[in-house]
């Protein structure tokens, strides 16, 4: 829970940060950034510190044989296609 806390307070300094206005307008729109992802992160997942918040935890299958199928084909599809990428970016990276 401390780490936790610890976000944020950081999140409340970054936007104290990006509302001063004697920052130079780079420093406050990078803290105004910090501010949003640190929101971001709090709101999604709670830092990670929440897991059930997030998806994939294997609570959602897909039911019955047909389902089961069309993940299984979406999986290996998915692979294939990651794999295609990747031999097409280190051929072009080789020329």
């Amino acid at each position: 829970m401390f780490f936790v806390r610890e976000l944020r307070y950081r999140r409340l300094r970054y936007a104290a940060h990006a509302r001063m206005a004697d920052h130079s307008l780079t420093h406050r729109v990078d803290a105004a950034l910090r501010w949003a992802t640190n929101g971001f992160l709090d709101l999604v997942a709670g830092y990670g510190e929440r897991p059930q918040r997030t998806l994939g935890l294997g609570d959602v299958h897909p039911a019955g044989d047909v389902g089961r199928f069309i993940a299984a084909s979406e999986g290996l599809t998915g692979a294939f296609l990651t794999a295609v990428f990747v031999f097409s970016l280190g051929r072009r990276v080789t020329r």
